[in-house]
Order: C-alpha cells, then structure tokens, then sequence
C-alpha cells in the first residue's frame, strides 16, 4: 500500500509544482522527511517545476498608453542618474590625475585610432583621404642661439621664432582618380620658401620669387601605388631629404643637401654661390610609383628648373628622377640623377647636372638603430659641387604602441665643398647632436595623415673657410648653433 501511495504521488507532483508554491515545497519536504521520495528525486521535480515558463499576469498581457509613458519616464530618469555618476567620476578622475598628465594624454589619443609610422617616409603607403579639407599642416616654434655671432647691431643672435606654419587644403576632387593638395606658408625664417629658387640670386625686378605658395599639385590616380601622375609646384623626385617634408625630418636644420647655404649675406655675392644645392621644389610633372610590390620604387620628372613660384628661366626643361631598391624589410638603397640647364651663375647659361646615391638601414633589420646616408656630385656651369652626409639614430625609449612616447638620439656628420678644384674652394663641415622625444609619431587611420608632436634639442658644431676674415664674425655658417624646437605636425 506504501509503494502505491509512493507511485501517486510523485505521479501528480510534477504538475502540482509547476505552479511551486511555499505550500508545495513544504509537502516535498515531508515526503522527503518521511523517505516516500529521495533527495536526487527532490532535487529534478524542483528543477522541473523552474524551468516551466509561467503564465503572464493578467495585468501583463496588455500595456496602457499610460504605462508606457510612465516606464520611459523611469529608463530616462535611470539614465539621466547613470550620467550623473560618471560625471561626477571623470571630474573625480580630473583633480587626481592633474594638469600635467591631464595635457600628456592629450597628445597621445586612442591607439585605436592611429598606427605605427613608419621609420622612412619613402616607403609609406598613405590613404588619401576622400573629402576635401583644410588642416593644420606643420607648425614649428623654436629658440636658437648663436654665441659670438655679430648682427648688424652688434648683439649676439638669440631668438625665439615661429620657424614654419604651414596650412594644407587636399583631398580628392573626383573619387579615387584626382586628388589634389595645395600648402601655402605664409611664414619662413628657416630659409626656405621664396629662397630655394635659382631665380633667387637674380636681380629683383628680374623674374624674383614671390608669393606664398609651397606646394600646389594634382594627383591623377592611375593605380595606387603603381602609377600616380603629379602635376604642378611639387618636391623633386631626387634623393631623400629633399622629398621629405620638413615637420617629419630627425633633425632641425636640413642637411647641406638641402639647405639654402645663400643665406648668408656675406656669401650671396661669390661667383660660383647658388640656391640650394637641390632646391627643395619646382614646377612640372612627374609620375611615381612602385613595381613588383615595394621592391622597387621610381619618380621621373620633367621640370622648369628655375625653382619655386618663379617663371622658366630658359627654353629648355630639366630632367630628374630617382629608382630605389628595396631588397629586404628596413633595407633600401637609391640612386638619382639631374640633368639640366641654368642661368644663375655670372649671368651665364650652362650645365647643370647632379648625381646622387642614397641607402638607409632601419630599426626593422637592427633593432632600436637606424643608419642613413646620401651623397651627391653636381655641377653648375664650370663649377662642381659636392656634399655628403651620414646619421645615426638610436632609440632610448622605443615607442611600443603608435601613440605611446619615444626618445630618439641622432647624430649627424655632413660636409659641402661649393667649388672644388678653384682657387678659392669654399668647405663647409657641421656635426650635429640631438634628442627627440615623440609625444605623437604616427599615421591616422581616418585620415592618412603622418601625424606628430616632437619636442628636439640639438647642439650643431659648425666650420666654415670662409673667403674673408673680415666676414666671419657674421657667417652663420661658422659660429656654432643650439636649437630648442617643438613642431606640431596634423
């Protein structure tokens, strides 16, 4: 009779405990007191009787307009406190972290938003961003000192400066086949801009550079990156420095390369004295691009030769062009070449050709060093030329993530000879020491911009012969240089 009580019951149980009621759990508790049913039969009829989805309450099955109201009012007011709290938290956050760090992680954004740049601008692979903008292109402040070196005053050349601002309006003007960039910089003390023109040391009235244009160039996109069609005021396709904009250069002052050594007053008179000894820029169209993947990458140009925002100085165009070869990840070599007319030197129509070989070893092949090189024969006329340099970086602070800081330590040694061969071979030499530290050295995913904020202080040990010594105590060029700069590059 037991067994047969003991059958029914647990027969009805389950339905009786779909409903589980305190009343019910009580009498399962008997039975089980009582041993009509085990602890393990216990344990499923409850498991069964919570998993049964119960019955909606009847003041459930059908929400009011009223109700409905009501229950956004509660989720707006539940957000509005959600918000309140997490204010109350950032500010919290704000007075413990305090200013300083507060202005560091400014500068240093997600690291989602960024990727690491790469060590040479020669290789980068940059998306150009589709919409036309205008941004901030590259801003430069610094403080300089020249101990010893006489200004027209008599006092030493102490300064502050805005070395560069440059603004940069670019993007495509049709999708994906013609992009265009102009960059105007209405300030230079770095001697640039207007400087790094033949016509430069023309006599004014006479074809003279003016106005404040730097770049102003269209892109027709063939097939990024095999082909790119560039027409307009451009960087030259020869070397590296030269193609390499000046917010992203390791040291503040362009190598001889690159540099505008007529800015020295007592110099701009010698016969065989010229612009850069590769202008920086000059207008013309030239096509670019890579073959068989990055291993080797081209640009040939057909330019004025006269240089920045000037006229054609002659008839007759220049030629100029560059092949890299890249064998191996953080190995690259180069080789350029110029070949061309002048009219500059003593009012005189010549030759003007160049010839230049590049290499650079990157931290990618020999962790935290960086190694690079670039010389360069030219000849003006009757005059050759010939400048060299080689720099050594290494990483104190490596930058782990694309937006994390770095410190790096360069040293550069360099040299000019202006007239070899002449009476009067005029030598420049220059070592130069410097620390960069990155707050920001990386390329935006939204926008493809190399995006940076450095900070460099470098010391530059200068000699030059110069032809007087009557001259000397006003060439910048023979009086030792510390630079303090801090660019901001977007």
């Amino acid at each position: 009779m037991r067994l047969k009580i003991a059958a029914l019951v647990l027969a009805i149980l389950p339905v009786i405990v779909t409903s589980a009621s305190a009343d019910d759990r009580r009498i399962l508790d008997v039975l089980l007191k009582k041993g009509v049913i085990t602890q393990k039969e216990y344990d499923e009829i409850l498991k069964e009787a919570s998993e049964e989805p119960k019955p909606p309450a009847k003041s459930e099955t059908k929400s009011s307009i009223a109700d409905e109201i009501q229950k956004a009012v509660e989720t707006q007011k539940a957000a509005d406190k959600q918000k309140a709290t997490i204010d109350k938290q950032a500010v919290k956050e704000g007075l413990e972290k305090g200013f300083l760090r507060a202005l560091k992680e400014g500068f240093t954004p997600s690291d989602s938003d960024y990727e690491k740049a790469p060590y040479t601008p020669m290789l980068l692979h940059l998306r150009r961003q589709e919409r036309f903008g205008i941004h901030l292109h590259n801003l430069e402040a610094r403080y300089s000192d020249q101990a010893g070196l006489a200004t027209s005053s008599g006092t030493t050349k102490s300064q502050f400066q805005v070395a560069t601002a440059e603004l940069e309006a670019s993007g495509y003007i049709f999708p994906g086949l013609l992009f265009a960039q102009v960059v105007i910089e209405p300030r230079d003390n770095l001697g640039r801009g207007l400087g790094d023109s033949i016509a430069k040391n023309i006599p004014p009235g006479n074809n003279a550079p003016s106005g404040i244009l730097r770049d102003g160039f269209a892109d027709l996109v063939l097939s990024e990156p095999e082909m790119v069609m560039r027409v307009g005021q451009q960087r030259i396709p020869f070397g590296i420095e030269p193609q390499t904009p000046g917010g992203l250069l390791p040291f503040t002052s362009r190598a001889y390369l690159d540099l505008k050594l007529t800015r020295n007053a007592g110099l701009d008179n010698t016969k065989f004295s010229n612009a850069e000894f590769i202008q920086e820029r000059d207008i013309g169209v030239q096509t670019r691009g890579r073959l068989w993947g990055d291993k080797f990458d081209y640009a040939l140009g057909v330019f004025n030769g006269a240089g920045i925002n000037v006229n054609d100085t002659n008839n007759s165009k220049d030629f100029i062009g560059r092949l890299g070869f890249n064998p191996h990840r953080g190995l690259r070599f180069g080789v350029s070449g110029y070949r061309g007319t002048q009219l500059d030197i003593q009012q005189e129509s010549g030759v003007r050709n160049r010839v230049g070989g590049d290499f650079e070893v990157t931290q990618d092949l020999i962790p935290r060093f960086r190694f690079m090189g670039e010389a360069a024969d030219g000849r003006d006329g009757p005059f050759e030329r010939r400048t060299w340099y080689l720099s050594g970086f290494y990483e104190l602070i490596p930058q782990r993530t694309p937006t994390s800081p770095g410190l790096l330590l360069g040293v550069r040694y360099e040299q000019m000879k202006q007239n070899i061969g002449g009476n009067d071979d005029n030598i420049y030499d220059r070592w130069t020491f410097g620390l960069n530290y990155y707050f920001l050295n990386a390329v935006k995913i939204s926008s493809g911009f190399w995006q940076q904020v450095k900070f460099q202080l470098e010391y530059e040990i200068r000699k030059h012969n110069s032809l007087s010594a009557a001259t000397n105590s006003t060439d910048t060029f023979a009086h030792n240089f510390l630079i303090a700069q801090l660019t901001v590059r977007y």
